[in-house]
């Protein structure tokens, strides 16, 4: 990661612009657009202070004299001269990233560039210290839905995760893998967004959304043939950004918070297009890879979980699980680092199946498929007993709400519950969960006239 990993994410206290390159300019932030909206004051003025001091100046460098130098002489051309704009908040939406085709303007607002370096870092976190990563979808979806009322609370994403970023960085693995994913992130956005100015596509207020649809699948295109030209694996902030959307992508056809004002329509056959595409020049990054076998299967890998998203988005009854859960969550339950009250922290040798958690249940058929799920159980004459959302695990249902799950009768034997559970009058089976040092994991089967079909595992952490 050389080439990317340079700049954007560098803790540098100053950077002082040379001339003009490229015929590009920088606007001043007085001339970009700005916005009120229910997102508005989601980062307080002083939270954004670096990001203007320091992560502005170097996108600024970055995009002028080295991003752009990637382009044909045809592609600079054609383009022309092109503005950045950085405004410090985007009032309708969390993270919003997009171009204005007319004014050849691509809008960076600060309040998203703080959001995606505090999901990226997140992430970076909680993948190097092997903790549960879902607890970021988690996360988002309680801010989508729960946001402004929640404001007064611990709301900002690190806050709610209880990760120190001073802390977090100082961590060589962490600062390593957060530069890869932050950086390519960004990396991609731009490029994207070039793409847009360069093919003229319209903006997606006003074209039809059939159009609008083949305009976003190009300028992936664009931005993933840029990204080949670098020389670097984008894999990874792709990924992170195409969740990040994910989670506010309209899925309900009565959601209209976000349609309204959607400048980037997410769409399962848009995420498919970018995994075939990073599965068609997987050999052509493997070969420069100290390990070209195992870095190809690691990035089809990849490519696999960029298209089970696709199949998430397309799917109704994931995402009503998502939207309970956003709905019914609460940030006290993520905070992964700082204290908890003592109570829910506090689980008897006896009683180490009784309480509430979440997690996610890892498909059998599809090991990258993971969904998230909420349990609380209890003891009742002498049995555990229990209540929870998780996917309806019969895939010829298409449910647009959150499936009830109970735990109708458990029997513990050498740490062990032993359970049966059930769903309505048609699903039923049986499953095993073992005491961890966070929580709990085992296994579920589905039971029907006799014949057992194992659902996948289950990981789940205590919550409060």
């Amino acid at each position: 990661m050389k080439k990317i990993v340079t700049s954007v994410w560098q803790s540098v206290s100053t950077i002082l612009l040379v001339g003009q390159c490229l015929n590009v300019a920088v606007a001043q932030q007085e001339v970009c657009p700005s916005s009120d909206g229910v997102w508005s004051g989601f980062y307080a003025d002083n939270q954004l202070n670096h990001i203007e001091k320091v992560t502005r100046p170097l996108i600024e460098k970055d995009f002028k004299q080295l991003m752009l130098t990637y382009l044909t002489s045809a592609e600079q051309a054609k383009l022309g001269k092109v503005t950045l704009c950085f405004p410090r908040e985007d009032g309708k939406h969390p993270m919003n990233f997009y171009a204005d085709r007319a004014t050849k303007t691509i809008i960076l607002p600060q309040s998203s560039l703080r959001f995606l370096s505090d999901i990226c870092l997140a992430f970076a976190y909680l993948n190097r210290h092997k903790l549960n990563e879902g607890i970021i979808s988690q996360y988002l979806s309680i801010i989508r839905y729960q946001w402004p009322a929640i404001k007064r609370k611990r709301y900002l994403p690190l806050d709610a995760l209880g990760i120190d970023r001073a802390k977090a960085l100082s961590d060589k693995d962490v600062d390593s893998l957060f530069g890869k994913l932050y950086s390519t992130a960004l990396w991609f956005i731009l490029y994207h967004e070039l793409g847009h100015i360069l093919y003229h596509h319209p903006g997606n207020d006003i074209a039809d959304k059939a159009k609008s649809r083949q305009n976003e699948t190009q300028a992936d295109a664009f931005a993933l043939e840029l990204l080949r030209r670098v020389g670097d694996p984008p894999y990874g902030g792709i990924v992170t950004f195409f969740l990040i959307s994910q989670h506010f992508t309209s899925f309900v056809e009565n959601d209209k918070n976000f349609q309204d004002n959607a400048t980037h329509p997410l769409t399962a056959s848009r995420l498919r297009a970018v995994a075939t595409n990073l599965s068609r020049y997987a050999p052509r990054y493997a070969q420069n890879q100290t390990d070209p076998k195992r870095f190809q299967a690691s990035y089809q890998a990849t490519a696999d979980e960029i298209r089970q998203m696709a199949d998430n988005l397309a799917n109704g009854k994931f995402w009503g699980l998502i939207q309970a859960m956003g709905q019914t969550g609460t940030l006290e339950q993520l905070n992964i680092g700082g204290p908890r009250p003592a109570s829910t922290l506090a689980v008897s040798p006896k009683e180490p199946f009784v309480g509430s958690f979440s997690g996610y249940w890892i498909s059998e058929q599809n090991k990258l498929n993971r969904m998230p799920v909420q349990l609380r159980l209890y003891r009742r004459e002498g049995q555990i007993k229990g209540t929870g959302l998780i996917p309806d695990p019969e895939p010829t249902r298409h449910s647009t709400t959150a499936v009830q799950w109970q735990i109708t009768n458990g029997e513990i034997d050498n740490d062990v519950l032993y359970f049966a559970w059930k769903m309505g009058n048609q699903n039923s089976g049986i499953g095993e969960l073992k005491h961890t040092q966070s929580g709990l994991s085992g296994w579920w089967k589905r039971t029907q006239q006799g014949v057992e079909k194992k659902l996948g595992n289950l990981v789940l952490t205590r919550t409060p």
